[in-house]
């Protein structure tokens, strides 16, 4: 694990949580971690891989 602070919570992690579960795709995650800001915490990699929707998913 990275030692890195963040101002990640347990709150922002029941967030993810609760949309995945009700089945946001990749594009639904990425437009809120957007809106929140968090997305700037990720690698530009990783936004360029969520951001291109997968076969076997709703786009």
């Amino acid at each position: 694990m990275t030692k890195t602070p963040t101002n990640w919570t347990g709150r922002d992690d029941a967030m993810v949580e609760h949309m995945i579960r009700r089945g946001a795709s990749h594009r639904d995650l990425l437009k809120m971690l957007m809106s929140s800001g968090v997305a700037a915490l990720l690698g530009r990699g990783n936004l360029r891989r969520l951001d291109h929707p997968r076969g076997d998913e709703p786009a």
